[in-house]
């Protein structure tokens, strides 16, 4: 067998370079927060972390919505930086997220690895159509021929959560149907707003809409600086009232399921948060 000479210059670089790959040690873990574009939590301080999903990518104004939605929480809260888009729409800004299943559980893990899930809300604003099944249709074009399906339930939707060990949550449903989500995801510490009861459809989305009824009458015309929630989710409520009674139409009948103690919390620290 033929052996092969190392010049003694040779044996010195590889001595050199193997010294320093041991000196170096293993690369550091990268920063969750970094790597998801994430603003980490401030000690001390309430952070609320929104996610917001326009579930059916096929029309706009589920788009359009979850913009508005990550907009007003992000200032309400003094979020900014603190915030994650979902929606496959091809008209979605570059920085958003896919709309899929795989890709709302991660954001929502995410989303946990840089919070303090003691002392963060994590709020979750999902615009989309309901089934009276219990579920959100989560769909998008994958081709001009072909429409993905992804729907979710309540019980996988509550699972999700429940996995980033957050125990304040907001969550906010403008879907049909949305009431019936009520039941697996309300809580002490938690809130939930929807669109409609749990056998009822809702409104305002037909293809040309910018805004469907709920997130027109909760996010552009409800919410304020001066009350909580609650509060923004009766104002809702009254609106879409008369804007379906001038339509004839069945009430939606805009529902809840919430921890008073919890919204009023919140408020208290929004305000607090954006000072005098």
């Amino acid at each position: 067998m033929r052996r092969w000479a190392v010049h003694p210059l040779v044996w010195s670089l590889l001595l050199v370079v193997g010294a320093g790959a041991c000196a170096s040690g293993p690369r550091p873990t990268p920063s969750p927060a970094r790597d998801a574009g994430l603003e980490p939590e401030r000690p001390g301080q309430v952070d609320v972390y929104v996610v917001a999903v326009g579930a059916f990518s096929l029309q706009k104004v589920f788009l359009n919505e979850a913009l508005l939605a990550e907009q007003r929480f992000a200032a309400r809260y003094q979020s900014p930086g603190r915030t994650v888009l979902l929606s496959s729409d091809p008209r979605a800004p570059a920085r958003a997220r896919p709309a899929t299943k795989a890709a709302l559980a991660a954001a929502l893990a995410d989303v946990a690895q840089v919070m303090n899930p003691d002392e963060d809300v994590l709020l979750l604003y999902v615009a989309g159509h309901g089934r009276k099944d219990k579920h959100i249709k989560m769909r998008y074009r994958k081709d001009r021929r072909t429409v993905v399906h992804e729907d979710f339930s309540a019980d996988w939707l509550a699972a999700a959560l429940d996995q980033t060990g957050v125990r304040r949550r907001v969550v906010i449903l403008s879907a049909c149907f949305s009431g019936g989500f009520i039941e697996a995801l309300a809580g002490p510490d938690r809130a939930v707003f929807t669109a409609a009861r749990a056998d009822r459809t809702s409104f305002g989305c037909e293809p040309d809409a910018r805004l469907s009824y709920f997130g027109r009458a909760f996010l552009e015309l409800g919410l304020d600086d001066d009350s909580d929630l609650v509060a923004a989710h009766d104002r809702a409520r009254a609106l879409i009232a008369v804007w379906e009674g001038g339509r004839e139409l069945v009430p939606s009948e805009p529902a809840r399921g919430v921890d008073p103690a919890f919204v009023t919390w919140l408020f208290d620290e929004a305000r607090s948060a954006r000072g005098p």
